[in-house]
């Protein structure tokens, strides 16, 4: 008989989010095993209540979105027993880190997976140096620039309308707003000066609800893979759109530019969104990653 930690966010964006919670627990029960059900209230709960609680159990599940993911994996490698598997249960408004594990978002599949309880290791992100923040691991991707601030004000669309469109529509907005980044970013192989539309790095294939903005990305290699969208101007990023929602932009050479590094030092952030893992931050000047390989017991 195993024991089951199911970290819970009742605001997550799915409307059957209590439904499906409900149908993972019985499921559980089905199978033999035991579960304990703990609920968020508020910003970082779920960070708590894994580094609080898991001495206890066999396995966590973060059921919620990208953000309760990040959250408890944060909390999970913060405890005193990082090595315990962590599962999903995609329930929030775009679950791309469960993109993972399957391409397609079907929460009766995740139960059925968390049930059967196999595991393999994937890699992971760890901030390191520089100022605190919740944030500090990665499971799937962080991003800065045009996507940090479509990602902004896509929030509240996206619970009405859906991820991908309403990340398409709080990209259209940012598309008038938005002046590109001048950036420093250290690599394992040197440094690049870069004016950056869109940085992104990390192992997962998918973000802002569904977008395959690295279909090349592997979380089994030991290595970031990194996006780097440069020297663009507004009107040509509104041309190279259909490109990223269909995922063909690599094909884009001038302006997109792909590396793998196993560690990424970024400079020049004052005044610049981070999104981690679909959490913003703007009070970063510096951030640097390096790549866990294997770092963490995924459920899939």
């Amino acid at each position: 008989m195993k024991k089951y930690l199911i970290i819970y966010n009742p605001k997550a964006g799915k409307v059957k989010r209590h439904h499906y919670l409900k149908k993972l627990e019985e499921a559980i029960k089905k199978n033999g095993d035991e579960y304990r059900t703990i609920k968020t209230k508020e910003a970082f709960d779920a960070y708590d209540e894994v580094k609080d609680n898991i001495e206890d159990f066999d396995y966590v599940v973060a059921a919620g979105g990208d953000g309760t993911i990040n959250e408890v994996l944060t909390g999970l490698m913060e405890s005193s027993k990082p090595d315990t598997p962590l599962g999903i249960l995609p329930i929030g408004s775009g679950n791309d880190s469960f993109k993972l594990i399957e391409k397609h978002i079907d929460v009766d599949k995740a139960i059925e997976i968390l049930v059967d309880k196999n595991t393999r290791k994937v890699d992971i992100g760890k901030r390191v140096g520089g100022k605190s923040y919740k944030g500090e691991y990665m499971l799937n991707l962080s991003c800065m620039g045009l996507d940090s601030l479509a990602s902004k004000k896509a929030t509240n669309i996206k619970k009405k309308l859906g991820g991908p469109i309403g990340y398409f529509l709080g990209l259209l907005y940012a598309l008038f707003v938005f002046r590109k980044l001048h950036l420093e970013i250290e690599l394992d192989d040197g440094k690049i000066h870069s004016k950056s539309a869109l940085l992104c790095f990390g192992n997962g294939r998918y973000y802002g609800g569904g977008i395959k903005i690295m279909p090349w990305a592997r979380n089994d290699d030991g290595y970031f893979h990194i996006l780097n969208l440069v020297d663009i101007n507004n009107l040509m990023l509104l041309f190279l759109l259909p490109t990223l929602l269909l995922g063909v932009h690599d094909k884009v050479t001038r302006y997109v530019k792909i590396y793998k590094s196993k560690s990424i030092k970024i400079s020049g952030l004052k005044d610049v969104d981070f999104n981690v893992d679909g959490e913003n931050y703007d009070d970063l000047e510096e951030i640097e990653y390096e790549c866990i390989e294997g770092g963490l017991n995924l459920i899939s």
